[in-house]
Parts: structure tokens; sequence; C-alpha cells
């Protein structure tokens, strides 16, 4: 505690205002104002807030205005006997205890309620076990519950067009209409669902029925059994790495499972809660976190595809290290034997589990059980069917270290405002930089000279609705970027961009494009319309099959800049890394169809004997946005097995196919080829549990329709509150 004396004493003989019994202190820095405050506390202190003040205020000195932009912070207390090894402190009186708040473990006087303008866009509260926390020294309650007695007197209802409940009359019609209601709004929980006073609001059900114990111990053994019925037969589920297609703040990408959930978990650790069995028992070995984010699956919802909102993230301890790999016509998927797909039936889809399937050949008759539910086509509306790029919003969804290197060229009255959001936000311009990795605060000032700022700090303080800046990397100021790509420009973009991830790979200074010397034209036309700087060598080819260089002469296309630097941050490094960046998607149908061209033109092939196009990548998530990519189009594919040897996985597009798989709405039937045993090497299987009648979501290399169920956990409170005991009820 000497150490925190000495602290304390530092701060006050530095800067603060001594009179009679009290201490002032005025800081700029609200967080250290608010650390100083607690340590005051562990002193044996009261600390009490002062208004803000100072902000907007102007002096002059020698001819000059000093406008105060920021406001001062400020906290007062009494002296105490307490000691502190300062001496401007010692000389003060002592004061008595004047207000009862003083006391340890006690109330406090609220003196003032005053309304405050908050600078903030958003405002925050966090979710503790004990529904509490402390904030700047005072206790402060938050929960989150649903009215049981609310639902009890209203019934279930309040949508139009949907099924509603009247109020129960009976102990079982109230917990039935119980579980669905939690299963209706399970999403909008900010933890585990919960009801509170269960047992007492429900006891004058017990009398009205005339239910002795043992009928109401069954009636509430069945109401948690139906709770959980659900997580314990759709549960098992997919392998770490199966693909999924996630839309994540409005930005699709093709991404494995488990690192979705994984990253779920580690962003929400105080989040997660086990499953529970029949008995109300905790699980340890299955878990779930409710999404927090933005994020939507694609799924079906009345034989459309659309996207269905995440509710929660579910992984589950492996049981069996054996899981199943079925093959179908649009790919293999890994998933635990228990895990259900779908198969069309009567108009709709069921679930269906693997060893409810049989197996067929290529050119068989799709019967009711040898296939299982794919994507087909997927509407328009389902992405952004845009005509431009904006290479801001491409360069934002880049990691913090990555926009570090790319700089904004502004103009003077740009650098003005984003001056001027500096000061009004922020009380130190060297603290932001610091914020933002800069630790030399000079640099400002040649940015500042040569009218240009790193894109971190112009993504924070600029105004992003300009669309008059350009970027460029930092070592390279002179080759200037427009913010906006369209028309031509935009079709070269996404040209150079196709090439890229057929027959291209990542350097230190950018990216390299390799191409057949006779197969140039469409790339050399696109690069002319960008009028970017190229350099270029020749070199023979290279056969994977016979892993050894061919007389075919090959040139290589080296690119630098801020395209070439997006392309490969948005693309992937490696051929096994490859994908389709989230911006393509949002493209509108025409240009969507143009990348498709210019992907095949890359490094596909035409086979004119069974009318079809040919695409191969060592890359999953590659294959997968393909498989997107032709579903947003409408076209017919399929997929093909890896090829063992080679790591390689083929597509086949068919433009105008003799014969098509049997369809239900935005979805076909794809045929079941072969399901087979393999070892899973992983501790955990993974799910998502979705806002849809039928839980389901796409996934896998071919968009296969996965099944799911809910996930629920509730608490019981077996405790009548006292003011509840003596309140009137009413039944039926």
């Amino acid at each position: 505690m000497d150490f925190v004396r000495g602290v304390l004493a530092g701060l006050l003989d530095g800067d603060a205002n001594f009179r009679s019994r009290e201490v002032t202190l005025r800081i700029a820095a609200r967080t250290m104002l608010e650390q100083a405050a607690v340590l005051l506390h562990f002193m044996g202190f009261t600390p009490r807030d002062r208004r803000l003040e100072g902000q907007g205020s102007v002096r002059k000195m020698e001819d000059r205005e000093i406008r105060q932009n920021y406001p001062l912070y400020g906290l007062w207390f009494r002296t105490l006997e307490v000691d502190l090894p300062s001496e401007r402190y010692r000389a003060l009186e002592k004061s008595r205890r004047a207000w009862h708040d003083e006391d340890p473990d006690s109330w406090h006087v609220v003196t003032n309620v005053d309304p405050v303008e908050v600078p903030d866009e958003d405002i925050y509260d966090i979710t503790t076990k004990s529904t509490t926390l402390v904030v700047n020294g005072m206790w402060n309650h938050n929960c989150v519950g649903w009215d049981l007695r609310d639902l009890l007197i209203r019934g279930f209802g309040g949508v139009p067009g949907k099924t509603s409940s009247r109020p129960p009359k009976h102990l079982r019609s109230a917990l039935g209409q119980l579980v669905n209601f939690f299963y209706t709004l399970q999403g909008e929980a900010a933890g585990a669902q919960a009801v509170s006073n269960w047992d007492t609001l429900l006891a004058p059900f017990v009398r009205y029925d005339g239910l002795n114990y043992r009928q109401v111990k069954q009636a509430v053994q069945e109401f948690v059994f139906n709770l959980n019925v659900p997580t314990r037969t759709g549960f098992q589920s997919l392998a770490w790495d199966e693909l999924v297609v996630v839309r994540r703040r409005g930005k699709i990408e093709v991404m494995p499972i488990g690192e979705l959930v994984d990253s779920q978990f580690r962003e929400h650790p105080t989040r997660v809660v086990p499953n529970v069995d029949g008995y109300g028992r905790p699980s340890e070995d299955s878990f779930a976190v409710p999404c927090y984010d933005d994020i939507e699956v694609l799924g079906w919802e009345g034989g459309k595809a659309k996207w269905l909102r995440a509710k929660a993230f579910i992984r589950h301890r492996v049981p069996s290290p054996i899981f199943l790999k079925v093959r179908t016509g649009r790919g293999e998927v890994f998933i635990s034997p228990g895990h259900s797909l779908f198969a069309f039936r009567d108009g709709g889809i069921a679930p269906v589990k693997p060893g409810q399937l049989r197996t067929s050949g290529p050119n068989a008759k799709i019967g009711p059980d040898n296939h299982v539910v794919a994507l087909g086509r997927i509407p328009e509306e389902c992405f952004g069917g845009r005509d431009f790029l904006d290479l801001a919003d491409a360069i934002s969804s880049l990691p913090h270290e990555a926009k570090r290197n790319i700089y904004v060229h502004i103009s003077d009255r740009a650098f003005e405002e984003l001056e001027g959001n500096l000061y009004r936000r922020h009380a130190s311009k060297k603290q932001v930089l610091y914020e933002l990795g800069y630790k030399y605060a000079g640099q400002y000032y040649d940015w500042r000279e040569k009218g240009m700022v790193p894109f971190p700090l112009w993504e924070k303080l600029g105004n992003w609705s300009d669309e008059e800046v350009c970027f460029s990397l930092r070592n390279y100021p002179e080759g200037r970027q427009e913010r906006i790509l369209r028309g031509e420009k935009l079709e070269a973009f996404l040209t150079v961009l196709a090439y890229y991830l057929t027959e291209g790979k990542s350097t230190a200074s950018g990216i390299s494009i390799s191409q057949r010397a006779g197969n140039l034209e469409k790339l050399d036309a696109a690069l002319r319309v960008l009028d970017v700087e190229t350099h270029r060598t020749e070199g023979l080819g290279w056969s994977s099959a016979g892993r050894q260089s061919t007389s075919t002469v090959v040139e290589h296309i080296a690119l630098t800049g801020v395209l070439a630097y997006i392309v490969k941050h948005h693309c992937g490094y490696t051929a096994s890394e490859k994908r389709i960046p989230y911006f393509v998607y949002d493209m509108n149908h025409s240009l969507r169809e143009k990348f498709l061209y210019a992907l095949i033109e890359g490094d596909g092939y035409y086979d004119p004997r069974a009318h079809r196009y040919g695409f191969f990548s060592k890359s999953k998530r590659m294959i997968s946005g393909v498989s997107l990519l032709l579903a947003s189009l409408g076209k017919h594919f399929i997929l093909a097995p890896k090829d063992r040897r080679t790591g390689v996985y083929g597509l086949f597009y068919y433009p105008d196919p003799k014969r098509r798989w049997p369809e239900e709405g935005d979805f076909v039937a794809a045929p079941v080829y072969e399901i087979s045993e393999e070892l899973y090497p992983h501790e955990w299987e993974y799910d998502i549990s979705v806002e849809s009648e039928t839980e389901n979501f796409v996934g896998g290399l071919g968009g296969i329709l996965f099944h799911n169920s809910p996930f629920t956990n509730i608490t019981l409170d077996l405790v009548p509150p006292p003011t509840l005991k003596d309140e009137a009820v009413v039944v039926g």
C-alpha cells in the first residue's frame, strides 16, 4: 500500500487544489481519473464526481486564441486520518465523516441528476453472472430474462399471420407454451434462456388441476425432456473443416464451420452455455454460445434459398473418432454418424440419417432414398447487385497490419476536417497515434505536409463519404489508385482477380500471374485498362500430374501497387488457400458471370464430348466459392472427388445439360454415390442453430443442406419470493 500512497501523493502534488478539508483533482484523461478514484476507495476515501468543465472555452495569450477542445474531468474528496506522503495534504485539517454515504458498505446520497450529452454513437452494458457490475464506483444492476407472469396472463401471440396461443388453463398447457416460447425467442436472450419464479407462478395451476405430487413430477419431467430432446437427436455434428456459407456484417464468405464456431467461443468466453440432460444436469461435453454478431447462413425456407440469422454456435466433444464421409454429386461431406442431412419428401424436405441412405451409380435414376438436398440456385436478392467496387470498403476488411501499409491522399479541407474530428473526439493526438500503432507522433506533421494519412487514421477520423480520395502503398506514394471502380475498369480488375485465383501467386512486392504465351490477350487488355506497371519474364510450364517441367512456354507477369496488394490479401497467398473475395458476390448478375468466364479462361478447359467445362483447384474454399457462384447464376454443375495423388478438387459445369436432377424450388436432389468411415482427428464437432422452423444451413463443397436442432438451457428458481407470496392469481 505504500506504493499506492506514493502514486496518489504524486497526483495530488502535481495537479490538485487543496482547500481547508477538501482536495480537488482535475485531469483530462478520464481513464486515469477513474483509476485514481479506485485507488482512493482502496485507501478509505470517498471520491465524488465533479461536473465536466472547460470544453469550448477560449483564452487569449499574446494575441493568440487558445480554444479548449476537450473537457476536464474532476473529482473531490474530504481529508481523512489516512496518511499520504504529501506535505500539502498533511498540512490540511482532518475532516469528520459528515455523510452517511462515507460509511463502507452503506447507501449513498443522490446529490443531483443532470442530463449529459454523450458524444459516442453507442452505449454499452455488460451481463454478469450476478447481474451486477461496478461502474465509476457505483453498483449497477442489469439482467436479461423473460416475464413468465406476462406470458401466463397474455398468452403467446401478437405476430399477424403466425400461430398464437391464448392464456393457458392447465399446467401441461402452460408448460407446453413455455417450451414453444423458448424455442421461438431463444435468439433474443443475452445468454441462457431464463424465467423467474417458475414454480411460484405455476403453483396455482397445480391446485386448479387438482394434481398430486406424482402427476406434477411427471409434468415437470416431460417439460424438461421436451426442452432438451432436440439437443440430443440432431446435434451430432460436422467436422471442423466442413465449409459453410456465411454472411457476416453484410459480407459473404465461405469458411470452415470449426473456424467460425471456435472464433465465437473465443470472443464470448463468459457467454458459453452448457447443454443439460433431461434431468437438468449440465453437460461437460456439449456447449453453445448465442450469436451476438450480425451473422447469417444460407439455408432453406419454404423451398427458397434465403439468408437465415444464426442464433447460436454449438460444439460437442467427439464421443467417437469414427466419422462418415458421404460422397455425392455435390462433393463429399464429413459428418458424425448421428448427424442428419435432408431428402425430398412429399413436396418438402425431411431429415435423413446416413444410415437411411442408399448409394447409386452416376447414371442411376434418383429415388426417395438415394439422394440428399443441395443448393440449385440462389435468388438475386441474396446478393448486392452492385455495378461498382468501393476500394475503401475492401481495404477496411483487411487486418489492421495490412491496412497500415496503405495511405489515403486527401485534400487540405479534408485534412482540416479529420483534424477537427480528432480534437473533438480525443484528448490527445499522441494517444490516438499510439493506439493505432504509430510510436512517433511527429509523423503526423509529415503526413499533413504531403496531404496523405495512413488508412487506419482516415478510417477512424476521416470523412468516409468522400469519394474523391485516392490510395497508394506506403513506399510508393506516386502510384495512386482512385477509390471507386466502375464500368470498364471494374471488369478489368475482376479479370485480373480471376487470373490470379487460377494461375497466380503472391510475392513480397505484389502478385505474379503465369499464363501460356499464347493465352494472354484478355489479361493484357485488362492490364492496359487498369494502367498498372508490370514486369515480365519467361519460363517453362509445370505438370502437377507428372511432377516435372513441360515444353510449354509460360510468361510470368509481376504486378505491384494498391490493386495487387488488395488482390493478394483478399484472395489468399498459396494454392491451397485461394478463395473468392466477398465483393465478387456483391456484384450484379452480369459482372458475376463475366468473372466466372474469366476463371474458366484462366485455367479451365472445355470438353466437347461431354459438353462441359472443367475447373480444378487445390483449395476447398475456392471450389466451394465457384459452386456458390454457379448457383447464383442458376448453372448446373457436379463435383468430382479429390484426387488423392495431386490433392486437387474437380468441378464440372454444364452450360446446356441434357438432363437435370429433380428440383424443389431453389434446391435439387444430389445423388449419393458412396458412404465410408474415416477417422476424425479433432476434439470437437460443430453445428449452428438458425432462425428457421426447419433448422438447416448450406455447406460443404457443393452446397449440401445440413440439418440442425435448437439448443436451449434453462434455470429453475425454486424459492418463492416474498413479493409474490400474497399476490392474487387468475387461472384460465
